[in-house]
């Protein structure tokens, strides 16, 4: 009976493979009793092919890397990854081998291997005994085959791939794959790659341990990768890994340096600041001598809206001191608009426009570039010189005509050579070069914010309005939308959600939309993604809950097609995040949820000088006080935003929404890691307030985010900053929770209980809050600074500097 049971089960892990899912009885049979099954650790090497005995792997379970070391190379040299289901060592199998190979103790020699990459589970057989049973049968030999060929295909992507991409692509689509194979569900957006290391990938795929390092760390710093405290990687967003993988093609020719500047560049292009700012950031403390990444950390800095900080890191690495140097040289002038019109009560500060004419002005007298020239006539007609800016203007177009000799320009010499044509007056043909340059092939959704703010602000000198710049400098809008939940069917009669899609479509008649922000639940939350995929939408999911615990809470509970449709629109999505301290569903939780969606949609539309519309489906027997879509609306139009509403009788799921606990509710906490005199104010503050002893933080909750502000604004407020780390958290507590078990309450917060290695004397953010303060007009910045490292290595963890 062992003995069958045993053949029954290397049957069973045979079958599961594509080779030999119509494999006849007799073979599976005849390979099962030679072969075994074994387990290997993460890097274990399973065996050199070229050694005598050698066999032929069908993975059950793990990763296996196959790697080839060639006659006098010391590295191994990655030419395949498998998965489960996957049969390795079959190309190695018909290579031949080398004459007078030796290998050593260390296995130094040339020829093939396999290594485990992360724990694995194997069936193996010897390879004579596999390729006899395989050749006597025609089905098997022709999947014998086919496996060959798809093997063939990988090796030459693989080629491809380490010959004309950066290592950042090349580490990047490696990551990805391997989480596609490790991970349970291929839509799921995290994976644990387990301990992989970094000079063992850098050995496989050609590169120093020192770049792989980099950019890990820089990886960390922009939450696609997270290292706990096992020293397991943790992808953490697996579709912006997948994104970066296909971003750039190809490298310039034996520049090493722009293979280290892309990555930073398109976060910028796609208006994606707070990523851009903190990996120019790292990747300027790696190569300090190269200042065009201290020059991308001003510029995203500047982006974001923090131009104080900009210039104080201006100052601090003396940039722009060269006029010669004229990308470095221009930021200064380009700050000192900035801070024209951050600090205008009502009208935009002259002085500092003036300034900054003057200094573009000189940058144009010395390189004769178009862009210092362009601005410098941009900056005389904002302080009103215009006789000043149409010389100037007049001056760079001529530049351009005669520079614009061999193809088309590009999007900054035809929004340049339009800028100038306004500048001059000429309305019409500037509307003629504008609409042009949006349709050229390197306009992105960055460079167009960049050329929108340009015109706002431009709009009272020209004579333009914003109906005028929407028309020809368009940038498509940023959406948030949620609704009700839904049963699969209403009893055969008409849908409410059949109605809701066709208003649906009548909101999106006219209007383009880029980005989309919003939860997956069954019914309108998918219907209505569905359709923004249809339309070539970025899908942006964000989550209340974990991904798998939101599938069981608020998509199962409309039944099994539901299931089927959540799964496609997250394997669709552009990115996928949740909220990570909330594991109860409840109210609550997915008011917080949503409050945070809705702050990702109007931060990002922000940052792309664009609008933020939002689309709520609603039933029409309840009120905001019941439903969470009603509630999302009324502080939508509280803030100002464009939104549609469309209500109708939205029957509820058949077990209901697993919602359910009134006993909790949303607090906005500030926290506080105190080692010194604080404030008095902050003795009696808080709505409920206690102390965590195994951590020593102070931790006050407020009903009200303003009132978390209001307590933490003496902190921010500060001169000199004292020796405390202060938060701003938000989080969902219950009453019993507050009352019986703090140790509890303090894992709701991110900040409380990863506790980030932020500046003393400072206040920070955590994404909750700052996303939740953007659906609120308040007096506080909240400045991206990166996902920060914590003292508990427990999740990811970004942070905003609050300022006032």
């Amino acid at each position: 009976m062992k003995t069958d049971a045993d053949a029954e089960f290397k049957i069973r892990l045979l079958r599961a493979a594509p080779t030999f899912r119509h494999a006849g009885e007799d073979d599976l049979t005849e390979l099962a009793r030679v072969g075994k099954v074994s387990a290997f650790p993460a890097g274990k090497t399973l065996q050199r092919l070229e050694q005598d005995g050698a066999q032929i792997f069908v993975l059950q379970s793990g990763v296996a890397a196959e790697l080839l070391i060639e006659p006098g190379v010391e590295d191994a040299i990655l030419v395949g990854l498998h998965g489960p289901g996957a049969m390795v060592g079959v190309v190695g199998a018909f290579a031949g081998k080398p004459a007078g190979e030796k290998i050593d103790e260390a296995g130094k020699a040339s020829g093939r291997r396999i290594e485990a990459l992360s724990n694995i589970q194997a069936f193996s057989a010897p390879t004579a005994d596999v390729l006899r049973v395989t050749r006597r049968t025609p089905d098997l030999n022709l999947a014998l085959l086919s496996l060959l060929s798809a093997q063939h295909g990988k090796l030459a992507r693989l080629y491809a791939r380490s010959t004309c991409q950066s290592l950042e692509v090349r580490l990047a689509a490696f990551f990805a794959e391997v989480a596609a194979l490790i991970a349970p569900d291929d839509w799921n957006p995290t994976a644990n790659l387990g301990k992989l290391s970094q000079s063992a990938v850098a050995s496989m795929l050609g590169v120093s341990r020192e770049h792989v390092n980099r950019t890990l760390a820089i990886w960390e710093r922009s939450g696609i990768i997270f290292q706990n405290k096992k020293g397991e990687i943790l992808v953490q967003n697996v579709r912006r890994l997948e994104r970066l993988a296909e971003t750039k093609p190809e490298r310039a020719a034996g520049d090493k340096v722009e293979d280290w500047l892309w990555e930073i560049d398109t976060h910028l292009d796609r208006g994606l600041n707070q990523a851009a700012v903190h990996l120019a950031l790292e990747a300027a403390r790696r190569s300090p001598k190269d200042l065009r990444y201290m020059h991308r950390a001003v510029l995203a800095t500047a982006r974001m809206g923090a131009i104080s900080e900009a210039l104080a890191l201006l100052d601090k690495h003396k940039l722009g001191r060269d006029l010669s140097d004229e990308e470095l040289a221009c930021l200064r002038p380009r700050l000192l608009r900035d801070l024209a019109f951050a600090e205008g009560k009502g009208a935009p500060d002259k002085k500092h426009l003036l300034v900054s004419a003057r200094e573009y002005e000189k940058v144009f007298e010395k390189t004769g570039g178009f862009y210092p020239g362009v601005n410098a006539a941009a900056g005389y007609a904002l302080a009103g010189d215009g006789e000043k800016s149409r010389t100037l203007a007049g001056a760079v177009a001529q530049i351009l005509k005669k520079a614009d000799t061999d193809g088309e320009p590009d999007y900054w010499r035809r929004t340049t050579l339009a800028e100038c044509r306004l500048l001059e007056g000429e309305q019409a043909a500037a509307a003629s070069l504008f609409g042009t340059a949006a349709g050229a092939e390197d306009a992105t959704p960055g460079k167009k914010a960049t050329t929108r703010k340009q015109l706002l602000r431009l709009a009272p000198s020209v004579g333009i309005e914003r109906g005028w710049i929407d028309r020809v400098a368009p940038q498509a809008e940023v959406a948030f939308f949620c609704g009700p939940l839904a049963r699969e069917s209403n009893g055969g009669q008409s849908l409410p959600i059949d109605r809701m899609l066709a208003d649906f479509g009548r909101f999106l008649e006219g209007r383009s939309i880029g980005w989309a922000y919003g939860a997956l639940a069954s019914g309108a939350d998918i219907a209505i993604a569905e359709r923004l995929l249809e339309e070539g939408v970025e899908l942006n999911v964000y989550l209340p809950l974990a991904p798998h615990d939101f599938l069981k809470a608020s998509v199962q509970v409309g039944g099994a097609a539901w299931r089927d449709r959540f799964i496609s629109c997250m394997r669709r999505a552009s990115s996928i995040e949740w909220n990570r301290r909330t594991p109860t569903p409840c109210n609550a939780t997915y008011r917080l949820g949503a409050e945070i969606a809705m702050g990702k949609a109007i931060r990002h539309a922000g940052q792309l000088v664009t609008s933020a519309v939002g689309y709520f489906a609603a039933p029409d027997d309840r009120d905001a006080s019941v439903s969470l879509s009603l509630a999302n609306a009324e502080i939508w139009r509280v803030r100002g935003l464009e939104e549609r509403v469309h209500r109708d009788k939205w029957p509820a799921p058949a077990n209901g929404p697993a919602a359910a606990r009134d006993d909790a509710a949303l607090y906005f906490a500030l926290v506080i890691e105190s080692g010194a005199r604080l404030p008095k104010s902050l003795a009696s503050a808080g709505d409920l307030r206690f102390k965590d002893p195994s951590t020593e933080l102070d931790i006050l909750l407020f009903q009200k985010l303003e009132s978390a502000l209001g307590a933490a604004a003496p902190l921010i407020g500060e001169a000199q900053g004292g020796a405390w780390c202060a938060w701003l958290d938000a989080g969902v507590f219950s009453a019993r929770m507050l009352q019986e078990r703090a140790g509890d309450a303090v894992a709701q917060l991110i900040t409380a209980s990863c506790r980030p290695q932020t500046e003393p004397g400072k206040v920070y953010a955590s994404e909750a809050f700052a996303c939740a303060a953007a659906l609120r007009d308040g007096a506080a910045n909240f400045e991206y600074v990166g996902f920060a490292p914590t003292r508990e290595k427990l999740d990811p963890c970004a942070m905003y500097l609050t300022t006032m």
